[in-house]
């Protein structure tokens, strides 16, 4: 990996911690709904009830002179009426900006293969969404992946059985000495889709070669990529600690 002499190295894990007062962040097990502060950021969560199940603080390094700039990072899930997971929101955004960025260096809009791909930043300062599916691990996450780790934890501890895939939306900006991420995972069964059975992502119900003989599954996913444009509309004006585009997300896409 190439070194600048001030590029910020962004990745979602690991971060060194920091600390972020417990006012930056809405409290482990509260629930929350609409508009919700993280930081100084603005996050909008798609309609309905979250639970916030794990926040984090972190600091992102710059390569070069040792600076650290502090990043909040929140997850929240979303139950259906019968207890089942239905969506996780994970968002993490820098609270302060660093002044002086040139270059982010990061891997984070790098995808391969996933199921839609809308990259509209530069090198520089990548912006991306992405569509894409996920196995769900059949073991514990390791620590370096903190997010899943923890929604994996919060399944074991409330006896809530994940899908053996499941699809995420991801959208992130880099800008200036800023960035905001912002990833919603949705349960397909939760929707009103068929469960998934296969557990190999090459072959899995989800698989883009796979969906082409699936029309119900390709429509839902073609469902899903016009509500993550409407993610990345309203993510994109929060970055540094701007106003979202709008105060509500649109639903979730139900299987039809």
């Amino acid at each position: 990996m190439t070194t600048f002499a001030r590029t910020l190295v962004a990745m979602a894990v690991p971060f060194a911690f920091g600390s972020v007062a417990a006012q930056d962040l809405p409290a482990v097990g509260s629930k929350v709904q609409g508009k919700v502060a993280v930081g100084r950021n603005t996050l909008v969560f798609p309609p309905g009830t979250w639970d916030v199940v794990w926040t984090g603080d972190a600091t992102t390094g710059i390569t070069g002179d040792g600076a650290r700039s502090k990043v909040a990072r929140l997850m929240a899930v979303q139950r259906d009426d019968a207890g089942q997971w239905r969506a996780m929101l994970y968002h993490a955004s820098t609270l302060v900006t660093t002044a002086g960025i040139g270059n982010w260096n990061t891997t984070a809009c790098e995808r391969r293969n996933p199921l839609h791909m809308d990259f509209s930043g530069n090198f520089k300062f990548p912006e991306c969404t992405f569509v894409d599916f996920l196995i769900t691990p059949r073991n514990r996450p390791p620590e370096t992946d903190p997010v899943y780790r923890a929604l994996w934890d919060w399944s074991q501890q409330n006896k809530v059985k994940l899908p053996v895939s499941y699809l995420r939306v991801w959208y992130a900006r880099y800008q200036g000495g800023d960035y905001v991420q912002t990833q919603v995972s949705v349960n397909p069964e939760a929707m009103g889709m068929p469960p998934a059975v296969v557990t190999d992502r090459e072959t899995s119900e989800w698989n883009a070669a796979v969906l082409k003989g699936d029309p119900r599954r390709l429509a839902y996913v073609e469902e899903l990529k016009k509500w993550s444009a409407e993610l990345a509309a309203n993510a994109r004006t929060t970055v540094g600690g701007g106003s979202p585009k709008s105060d509500s997300l649109p639903p979730l896409p139900q299987a039809k």
